[in-house]
């Protein structure tokens, strides 16, 4: 199955997450009483029982089964507040992974007090953003500096924030989306690169190939690669 934000069969000016088959069929609005505005980034839990994504309401959780909706982080509204970005499960299926300005932080699935794993010098880092977390939940890639203030690269390193390094000397690498950037074996991961190119980096050897245009990807298989168009 595949989750996606699209028209609902209501207001198709008013998208929501979806559901459907890999060829197409079979969609499913999961979204309805009231709908959400501007929902964003969904991703599946590793059971594929629920989907988690944003909105400018804050992260929510959505059961595939029955459409019941949780709010796990609500919103901030103050001038600081620049909306809850790329939420994930983690690979337990206990915790939610976001990007919270400019940093990162995780949150039980039921709700709660939030954690700061990286960013403002936590875990390693300066700036964070656009965490995915490997299949394995050791090993974790961000777009960020080292150092507060520092340049945005993407790098990789423990989830504990030890080992935290450039992922590539190239340039140019940018966002993925969090929930499909690693490869099932965990030894590349796909993220967007200049001109509009879709990137593969071996986490081995360094090496970047641009093997698609698109404005995103994400693994299907060890060997194939979704990538969505425009």
């Amino acid at each position: 199955m595949l989750a996606y934000i699209g028209g609902n069969a209501v207001d198709p000016e008013m998208p929501q997450p979806l559901v459907a088959s890999i060829d197409g069929t079979a969609i499913q609005q999961l979204t309805r009483h009231p709908p959400i505005c501007c929902p964003a980034t969904p991703a599946w839990s590793p059971d594929g029982k629920e989907i988690v994504f944003d909105s400018p309401q804050g992260i929510h959780i959505v059961d595939v089964a029955s459409g019941s909706l949780t709010s796990v982080v609500p919103p901030v509204f103050n001038e600081d507040y620049q909306g809850y970005k790329d939420p994930t499960f983690s690979p337990d299926g206990m915790r939610i992974i976001y990007g919270d300005h400019h940093c990162i932080r995780v949150v039980p699935v039921t709700g709660g007090p939030s954690t700061l794993l990286f960013g403002g010098g936590t875990g390693g880092m300066g700036d964070a953003s656009n965490a995915s977390v490997s299949p394995d939940g050791t090993t974790v890639t961000i777009m960020g500096g080292l150092a507060p203030g520092g340049c945005c690269y993407r790098v990789v390193g423990n989830i504990d924030g030890t080992d935290m390094r450039p992922l590539t000397e190239k340039r140019g690498i940018r966002s993925s989306n969090a929930s499909g950037t690693w490869s099932p074996d965990r030894d590349r991961i796909v993220a967007g690169a200049e001109l509009d190119g879709i990137a593969v980096i071996d986490l081995t050897t360094g090496q970047v190939e641009v093997v698609a245009r698109g404005s995103g990807a994400i693994w299907l298989d060890d060997h194939t690669l979704l990538v969505e168009a425009g």
